[in-house]
């Protein structure tokens, strides 16, 4: 009797400890999937913070891109107590056209660029092209080369610009001779393609968008530093923002070839309107080219979306 007392409470201790292991390793399992959840949860809810971030800043972007809009079509604003007392609208005088960067508010940046402060793709005989690419470090020789091209791929015959027989089928790059007006960039992206520095300027300040008449009141800065000497640039720029001068005290100076070739009070009705918000962990932006047309119903009319 004892001898079997002895041996069943040595089986029931064995059988304790294979439990109390079994019992372990299921809460370590338990434990792991518990820390994995946790994690993978943590990771969601991260995720949809960075979505609902994104979200707020495309609409934030959108709503102020919709502020500038008015903003342009409006000739008087009447300010009137609004619940946010936080909120406002930036005043007109505020506001250039000439691309130069606005601090909206807090994480927002505008860009109004008016088109016609741009050099048109369109049109090849343009009287700026050709200063703009000596500016550029062009020499004589390939100035002319690239306008000719240019002109034969927008052109509807075959004859080559430089008179000695047909033009060639393609570029050396194989880009194609669309003889037909250019309907994007692409065209100054192929005759350039062998000067992507100088190709990058020139996409900065030039667009297809850009109407033949020219005021270069509303020219970037990097165009009139092109065309301008340093001093008559930076002296030009200055008093641009300094806001203190009328368009034809601005107009005056500027080289007197450059005079007969602008318009005192011209502001076209396509401008280019650039949204950028930042926040946190993300980063949004909105353009549009839009033309206005106080008249219409819609008011304007959004020819291009990037």
């Amino acid at each position: 009797m004892i001898a079997r007392v002895h041996g069943g409470l040595t089986g029931s201790r064995s059988e304790s400890g294979v439990a109390l292991l079994q019992v372990l390793l299921i809460s370590a399992v338990i434990s792991i999937l518990a820390v994995r959840f946790t994690l993978t949860a943590q990771n969601q809810l991260e995720m949809a913070s960075q979505f609902d971030q994104r979200v707020f800043a495309e609409l934030k972007a959108k709503s102020v891109l919709n502020e500038v809009i008015f903003l342009q079509l409006s000739e008087k604003i009447r300010p009137y107590d609004v619940a946010d007392s936080s909120y406002s609208l930036l005043s007109r005088p505020t506001m250039n056209r000439y691309g130069d960067e606005i601090n909206w508010s807090k994480g927002v940046k505008v860009w109004i660029q008016d088109m016609n402060g741009l050099i048109p793709q369109m049109f090849v005989g343009h009287f700026l092209w050709k200063p703009v690419l000596l500016g550029l470090s062009f020499n004589e020789k390939e100035v002319e080369r690239y306008l000719g091209t240019w002109g034969d791929m927008q052109d509807d015959d075959l004859v080559s610009w430089e008179g000695n027989g047909d033009e060639p089928v393609s570029l050396p790059n194989g880009a194609q001779f669309i003889n037909g007006y250019a309907q994007n960039n692409k065209l100054l992206s192929w005759i350039f393609s062998e000067s992507q520095a100088e190709l990058r300027v020139l996409n900065e300040v030039s667009d297809i968008s850009a109407p033949y008449e020219t005021n270069l009141l509303n020219a970037p800065d990097e165009l009139l530093t092109i065309l301008l000497e340093p001093s008559a640039a930076e002296e030009f720029i200055k008093a641009r923002r300094s806001r203190n001068w009328s368009p034809n005290e601005l107009i005056s100076l500027l080289p007197e070839e450059y005079q007969s070739h602008t318009v005192a009070s011209y502001r076209s009705n396509d401008v280019e309107i650039r949204v950028q918000v930042t926040g946190a962990d993300n980063l949004w932006i909105e353009s549009r080219v839009i033309s206005l047309t106080s008249g219409s119903k819609p008011p304007f009319e959004v020819r291009l979306k990037e």
